[in-house]
């Protein structure tokens, strides 16, 4: 008769078999878990990059009228400096 303590007894293949089972499926359950958080930063980090784009057109757009307004006032500065008198024959409101 076989020993119960010996190497081809069942029982003492279950509590390896349960442990390896539940190792891997804890592995599997943390890989998945890591895996749906990343995406959700990824996903949250792509929304960001979306809102600071759109803000960035709007200071662009912002920046160009400003830039064409100082031109023009650049331009009737020099137009001033220029002939001072030819303005103050103007109607008022032109340029």
């Amino acid at each position: 008769m076989a020993s119960s303590t010996g190497p081809l007894n069942r029982s003492n293949l279950i509590v390896p078999l349960v442990l390896i089972v539940t190792i891997i499926g804890s592995a599997w359950w943390v890989t998945s878990t890591v895996r749906g958080a990343v995406q959700a930063v990824r996903s949250e980090l792509e929304a960001i990059h979306v809102a600071i784009d759109t803000e960035l057109d709007g200071i662009r757009d912002v920046a160009e009228s400003v830039r064409d307004r100082l031109a023009e006032v650049e331009e009737t500065a020099d137009a001033m400096l220029r002939n001072p008198l030819d303005l103050l024959s103007r109607p008022s409101g032109s340029r």
